[in-house]
């Protein structure tokens, strides 16, 4: 799992129990989560302000402790006690109308408690943003969410068996052909010629700058891939490596490449945040980019392995 899983299973959590008289308390500093890892490393606090709020399950048969290291193997913990039961039918992705308003405003209350970015990372965000506004020249922008290693364009690529079967877990996306056919539209639709980019490969940027202009389209400065064959053959490693061998801590990742591929990530989705409208996948990042930003979008569509889904505009 990911950054934004991470953060969105937080506030399933505390959403649960503040709905079932349950008591959620989250744990940012676990090293019960990293030490056996691939990753022996805890994020958190590099990115958010929080300090450690619980060292142990409290005895109180009404507690919850949500453990969540970031970019560990397990990338989180949570304890349910036993008379805990739940169903989370309530999801973002499909919440228009009245109801899905008041579903985010409620998610942001949550995110603004346990997830608050640090302000020397906000420093530097806030400057890509001025540029960002200084590129759009006061036009609006819509921002794009890429997730391309989850779709079968790219899951097609990927040679390491071991490496499929943990990407099948999360739901597939669409290929990029299909997805910058919906950023086409929804640009069109919405009057929007300014188009922020968030993605990890450089073949995808080429295709939107083809696309929509170079002039159009925006993207921050970060290391990215060449070749969608295999996302885990980076420089997070002195060599190319098996999936698995990365999986199961054989081999030993370059923390400072960690931290660069986090902050830029996070430095997405905040961009995401602040773009217009937005157009996105169904991931963790589609579901927190929303909750950085106080107001609703003007648009907002998610998209599945095949369709435009889910979406709903400012007023709707």
């Amino acid at each position: 799992m990911g950054l934004a899983a991470v953060m969105r299973d937080i506030l399933y959590i505390d959403s649960i129990c503040s709905r079932t008289g349950f008591k959620a308390l989250v744990e940012f500093d676990s090293d019960g989560c990293t030490l056996d890892d691939g990753v022996p490393v805890n994020l958190w606090e590099a990115f958010f302000s929080q300090a450690p709020t619980v060292g142990t399950v409290l005895s109180d048969e009404k507690s919850t402790v949500v453990v969540s290291p970031i970019n560990a193997r397990g990338l989180y913990e949570v304890e349910l006690m036993k008379r805990l039961h739940h169903n989370c039918s309530d999801y973002l992705f499909y919440g228009s109308g009245e109801r899905g308003r008041e579903y985010r405003e409620t998610m942001r209350k949550i995110f603004a408690k346990y997830c608050v970015i640090r302000q020397d990372i906000l420093v530097g965000y806030n400057q890509e943003y001025e540029t960002l506004k200084t590129f759009s020249s006061g036009k609006k922008i819509l921002g794009v969410l890429m997730r391309e290693e989850f779709s079968e364009e790219v899951l097609g690529q990927i040679d390491d068996e071991f490496h499929q079967n943990i990407l099948s877990y999360h739901p597939r996306v669409p290929n990029v052909k299909n997805f910058i056919e919906s950023t086409g539209r929804m640009a069109v639709e919405n009057g929007i010629t300014k188009i922020f980019v968030s993605s990890l490969y450089e073949k995808t940027l080429d295709a939107f700058r083809e696309q929509f202009g170079a002039e159009n389209v925006y993207y921050i400065k970060r290391k990215r891939l060449t070749s969608y064959k295999d996302h885990c053959n980076t420089d997070l490693y002195k060599d190319n490596v098996e999936y698995e061998d990365m999986f199961n801590g054989r081999v030993k990742l370059n923390e400072d490449i960690l931290y660069e591929r986090t902050y830029s990530y996070l430095m997405d989705l905040y961009l995401l945040s602040r773009c217009d409208s937005f157009l996105s996948p169904i991931c963790g990042g589609g579901f927190i980019a929303p909750l950085l930003r106080e107001t609703e979008y003007d648009c907002i569509k998610y998209m599945d392995q095949y369709n435009e889904n889910c979406a709903f505009k400012r007023g709707d």
